[in-house]
């Protein structure tokens, strides 16, 4: 497990792909289970409780199948595991380091000029990070692959408005 969470610091460092992580449903289902975890407690930090288990895992949900729907339009979806995996870890792992600014804005009742910032940048790493999977797995640029992560940010966002009323 050890060596599985220092592949996924390395992929949100950019030194290491998707390809690094092993082919594995079961690594699949135990970081699925700590994604919607953490994306639970970040979100039950901006909204109340019931919705922020919906939203949670609609956002699981929506990853899985936007990921397995870019893999089978390129004919690529044995790499379906490795590719989900790199994503919902890295994405827990960025997620996780957001929770600390969540709270203090909760906390204080508003977001303030430096949590602001701090969640920015989080959002723009994890949209890198996630272009930088999304090149591995598609063997394409990093150009196409920030592009497919903004596209997968609107979607989601796109989403989760018109389903929960709340643009996660």
């Amino acid at each position: 497990m050890r060596e599985i969470l220092k592949t996924l610091v390395r992929i949100c460092q950019f030194q290491a792909g998707p390809q690094a992580l092993p082919d594995s449903s079961a690594l699949v289902r135990l970081f699925g289970c700590f994604y919607y975890a953490v994306s639970l407690m970040a979100a039950a930090l901006t909204m109340p409780f019931v919705p922020a288990v919906m939203v949670a895992g609609l956002d699981l949900a929506f990853l899985f199948a936007f990921v397995y729907v870019l893999l089978l339009a390129r004919g690529l979806t044995r790499r379906f595991p490795q590719t989900i995996l790199a994503q919902i870890g890295t994405g827990a792992l960025i997620m996780f380091a957001s929770i600390p600014v969540l709270a203090w804005q909760a906390w204080v009742g508003q977001p303030g000029e430096i949590s602001a910032l701090l969640m920015t940048l989080l959002m723009f790493w994890n949209l890198a990070v996630m272009g930088h999977i999304f090149r591995h797995a598609i063997s394409t640029s990093m150009f196409v692959g920030a592009l497919l992560a903004l596209g997968y940010l609107f979607l989601s966002l796109m989403l989760f408005e018109w389903v929960a009323g709340y643009v996660a």
